[in-house]
């Protein structure tokens, strides 16, 4: 072993025999002195040094932790993985590695305290305590301090350790202070000591700082700081300890570092085994409760979601029993449900219920979002539930301080509940440079924040800001923007229940019809490109050398553009919204990363037909949705050498392709929809033009066999117009009723007409034949 001095006097006088600090060193190798259990002490070298005295205090009470990993069968049968699975134990967890920290003996023999460690006590298979005598003594107990970041191990015999002898007086310390502490060096275990060189003093009011000399952290909120702590141990030059230093940084605080608090806060440390003690109770009494959410099934719908609409990549949350997620009791009819949930899956909400185990179902109904987040307020209809009393004003805890972290997931059909510690590190800057509630640990969405008392504080969710800048390539990252979580704290905004007052309800359940239909603007445009389409047309300035710019083809009547009195080659710059939070957030460019310019899907029976029709999600529209029904909203816009500005408000389109119902005949195959505004459009149809358009032909069934391809209009049936879906599958049931085994349509494709004799009867291999069905 190693010991390591920074500072040492120079040698008065020439000599062949080695530098004291070589000494130092030579004597501690021949000793294998060690917190990790290696030979006997030999004394000294001859030559003391100026911190000789503070390393023989490190080395005297200094003992090694080791902790040994293992699989937590337990925490993954309940489905409670670790939040963060790239975290350092973790990867250690995974190399059935151990993990060695230092840790000094206090106030008795059987106390050690060392760093906060926050893997699961399932992750731990063994801890053991390693003195520097060579023996190795098991941990009885494994706590936590409430105030100090320290963790403390109990053992159920005494270690052949002495305690470190902390000063009862907290007298203000004078002159320099010296730290040190045992650590892996580059070749092996090293003992230093070195004169404290970085000290702080808080000063004024941490939430409004008078300045910043460093950017606001990224993860400012509840994402956690990723920090680790170190102990060193605090000592006078003459090796007499004062207390410890947790982290880089030194507090001026006597309460935050002498020995004597820390003491102190021994007799209020918490076991980590009363954790899940906790955690059955709170399983079995507590505030939150099972909110089961029941979703509509959507043909067709683009979005991807997760299994709470979190991620764009996972299987649709559609299941026939719903995702379940928990909400906290925030007054006897309102349930706070801290799970984020996407726009698109909140409208396809039919039903609310809360159902606990045990307790009669409780209807419920959904009331909007907490605004700035993705939590969102449920409301109990004919029932009320027992709510906390005074929690609305309780604070967050201050930098440094414990605080739980109650977590409910469902697992095998049964309800899991799991409790955690960390610390706070108080409030940080943040997005908008607001201060926000930070914490060393990441924790998870959807969990309840409690002090040591089990009162509950606040509920980490995602942070959804109102007036973030959004491009149009937001929706490719599913809404998203990676703000990360944050702590919606009750002692903010007068607490939940008046949150409630002003909740954020653009985002609604809605029918199916409804919840298809987008806003729009009403026209048609294709994207410009590049720098030399920008500068052969002129518009090189106002487009930024084409860098934005939708250039408007078409103008639909009695569209929000039409009465805006947009023209057919306006240039739509930009968009800003003109209400609401984020009216004062700058435009947005506007522009169609993905736009092809071409023919939108083909499929059918010999091969499909092209539709000629835009698709309706656009990335403007994406945006219009990100502004909610009933936004003002200004549009920047170029014409005729002029940049000009138009005032709107955000509206819902009319029926298109995608939300138009469709009706099905399940003898033939075929499934049809009414003839919609953009449809008539790309076909040059008018407004009194009649026919229906193929959506979907059915394999082998009688309407394949014809050859009716998907995006093919029929047009008339035994030579009379077909009007809409309900007069084409009227025909059908009348020609069954007359027993006619086919009729004669007239089917056209991109202008083109034929004549198709459609067997009506056949093989159904669906529920809604021969009569008329609605598909969605």
């Amino acid at each position: 072993m190693k010991r390591s001095s920074p500072s040492r006097r120079p040698s008065p006088r020439p000599s062949p025999r080695p530098s004291p600090t070589r000494n130092a060193v030579s004597a501690l190798a021949l000793a294998g002195l060690s917190i990790f259990g290696l030979g006997s002490r030999r004394a000294f070298a001859d030559e003391p040094t100026s911190l000789e005295a503070a390393l023989a205090t490190i080395e005297r009470h200094a003992v090694g932790v080791h902790f040994t990993f293992q699989r937590d069968l337990g925490a993954e049968a309940e489905g409670r993985e670790p939040v963060d699975p790239a975290s350092w134990t973790e990867q250690l967890r995974r190399w059935r590695m151990t993990w060695r920290i230092t840790g000094y003996v206090v106030k008795d023999r059987r106390t050690v305290v060392s760093s906060d460690h926050f893997s699961s006590p399932g992750t731990i298979k063994s801890i053991e305590i390693r003195t520097a005598k060579g023996a190795t003594v098991p941990v009885s107990s494994w706590e936590f301090l409430p105030h100090a970041k320290l963790c403390v191990f109990r053992t159920a015999t005494d270690l052949d350790t002495e305690p470190v002898p902390f000063p009862s007086d907290a007298d203000e310390v004078r002159g320099p202070l010296v730290v040190g502490n045992v650590t892996d060096g580059e070749t092996g275990l090293e003992t230093w000591a070195d004169v404290l060189s970085v000290a702080r003093r808080r000063t004024g009011d941490a939430a409004h700082p008078p300045g910043h000399d460093v950017a606001a952290r990224a993860d400012a909120g509840l994402s956690g700081a990723g920090l680790t702590n170190r102990v060193d141990l605090v000592m006078r030059p003459d090796g007499s300890p004062l207390g410890f230093r947790i982290g880089s940084p030194f507090e001026l605080d006597p309460a935050n570092w002498r020995g004597a608090a820390i003491v102190a806060d021994l007799e209020r440390s918490v076991p980590l085994a009363g954790l899940t003690e906790r955690a059955r109770a709170l399983h079995e009494d507590s505030f939150v409760h099972e909110v089961r959410l029941t979703y509509r099934r959507d043909e067709g719908s683009e979005a991807d979601f997760g299994p709470m609409g979190l991620a764009p990549s996972g299987p649709v949350a559609t299941s026939p029993d719903g995702s379940r997620v928990y909400g906290y009791a925030i007054a006897p009819n309102l349930l706070l449900v801290p799970q984020p949930i996407a726009d698109a899956l909140v409208r396809r909400i039919e039903k609310v219920t809360v159902e606990d185990e045990g307790d009669p179902v409780i209807e419920a109904t959904f009331e909007g979002r907490v605004k700035g987040t993705g939590a969102f307020v449920v409301r109990l209809v004919g029932a009320t539930l027992d709510t906390p009393q005074a929690e609305a004003s309780l604070a967050p805890p201050p930098a440094g301080h414990a605080f739980l972290v109650h977590r409910v997931t469902r697992r095998a059909g049964a309800r899991r509940d799991g409790v955690t510690y960390d610390r706070s590190v108080g409030m940080q800057p943040g997005y908008g440079d607001r201060p926000y509630f930070a914490s060393e640990q990441a924790v998870p969405e959807g969990a309840f924040l409690m002090d040591l008392d089990g009162r509950v504080f606040g509920v980490a969710t995602e942070f959804r800001p109102e007036d973030a800048e959004r491009g149009a390539g937001d929706r490719a990252r599913g809404g998203r923007d990676g703000y990360g979580t944050i702590a919606a704290l009750f002692a903010e905004g007068g607490g939940p229940v008046q949150w409630v007052k002003s909740l954020d309800r653009r985002a609604l359940p809605q029918k199916s019809e409804e919840a298809k239909r987008l806003p729009w603007l009403g026209v048609e445009y294709v994207a410009l490109r590049g720098a030399d389409l920008a500068e052969s047309l002129e518009v090189s300035s106002p487009t930024r050398d084409g860098t934005r710019g939708l250039l408007v083809n078409v103008v639909y009547q009695d569209s929000p553009a039409a009465r805006a009195s947009l023209r057919v080659d306006d240039i739509l710059l930009s968009a800003r919204r003109t209400c609401g939070p984020g009216c004062d957030a700058p435009p947005i460019d506007l522009k169609e990363p993905n736009d092809d310019g071409g023919f939108h899907g083909s499929s059918g029976a010999d091969g499909g037909v092209p539709a000629p029709w835009a698709p309706r999600r656009t990335a403007f529209v994406t945006l219009l949705e990100s502004f909610g029904t009933g936004t003002t909203y200004d549009l920047e816009y170029w014409r005729d050498g002029v940049v000009k500005t138009a005032s709107l408000t955000v509206e819902q389109s009319p029926n298109d392709v995608d939300s138009a119902l469709g009706t099905r005949d399940g003898a033939t195959g075929l499934t049809v929809k009414e003839l919609t505004y953009e449809v008539r459009h790309a076909l040059h149809l008018g407004a009194s033009d009649k026919g229906v358009l193929v959506v979907a032909v059915e394999d082998g069934m009688t309407a394949f066999q014809a050859r009716i391809s998907v995006n093919e209009l029929i047009r008339e049936m035994e030579g009379k117009p077909v009007a809409d879906p309900t007069s084409f599958l009227k025909g059908l049931v009348d020609a069954r009723v007359a027993r006619k085994g086919t009729v004669r349509v007239v089917v056209e494709r991109l202008g083109r007409t034929r004549f198709v004799d459609l067997r009506v009867s056949g093989t159904d291999t669906g529920p809604n034949s021969p009569g008329m069905a609605p598909s969605k």
